[in-house]
């Protein structure tokens, strides 16, 4: 009946929130840990379709724009998709015949490879040498506290000119400016920003040459300023 359709969307909103403020608020690598431990990610697809219930009502989807531009890419590129959710990148560019290899946190077909994305099963290493992927995406992806780490190991994997392409709410963002100069510290330059569209910003990196970020004091620094760049997304109860 449309009563017992209207309670069990209420019941999956209730615990898609739940479990989107946990991903907000931990670091990947506790947030992995609580899957494991509890069972909290038993049915991802049940997460999945609220985060996308969540977006539904946006004129424009990020993911949209980045399968567009990503499927102009040419023969033999490889795209590494970090925070994939369901794979809907890769559902949509494999048809078309670019590489993709979609990582996330649980995995329930062969579409993603499950990983926590400061570290992914991937060549390269920050002395250079090894790297394969020619874009990594982060579509609205970027959620834990240690968020930094997720770009560090996007630029691990990228060969030199690489691009990063990052996709984000709009309202989580303190210092748009200080974002990209966080990650323009990290080893990456701007190419360019996008922020036409009424609920995200899409920012297209690429990676530079040679070890830029210098000592542990510097690489921690980075790390703690990134939670107050980026606020959580907390979404409110309907």
């Amino acid at each position: 009946t449309a009563m017992q359709k209207a309670l069990r969307a209420k019941l999956a909103g209730g615990k898609f929130r739940m479990l989107n403020e946990a991903l907000y608020t931990t670091t990947g690598e506790e947030a992995w840990k609580l899957m494991k431990e509890d069972g909290a990610f038993d049915d991802v697809t049940q997460y999945h379709a609220g985060f996308r219930g969540q977006a539904a009502h946006w004129p424009t989807q990020p993911i949209s724009l980045l399968t567009a531009s990503l499927s102009q890419l040419g023969a033999g590129k490889l795209v590494a998709d970090f925070g994939c959710g369901d794979a809907a990148l890769a559902r949509a560019l494999v048809p078309q015949g670019v590489n993709v290899i979609s990582f996330d946190l649980v995995s329930k077909d062969g579409w993603v490879v499950e990983a926590e994305c400061s570290s992914v099963p991937l060549p390269g290493g920050a002395a250079g040498g090894g790297e394969i992927v020619d874009v990594v995406v982060c579509c609205l992806s970027l959620m834990g506290t240690d968020w930094v780490d997720v770009v560090r190991e996007a630029r691990r994997v990228l060969k030199t000119g690489g691009q990063l392409r990052i996709a984000e709410v709009t309202s989580r963002f303190t210092d748009v400016n200080g974002f990209v100069n966080l990650i323009e510290g990290v080893g990456f330059k701007l190419l360019h920003k996008d922020d036409s569209n009424t609920h995200f910003i899409m920012f297209d990196f690429e990676k530079t040459g040679g070890v830029v970020e210098g000592d542990r004091k510097r690489r921690m620094e980075r790390t703690l300023k990134g939670p107050g760049l980026l606020k959580p997304c907390i979404y409110k109860k309907r």
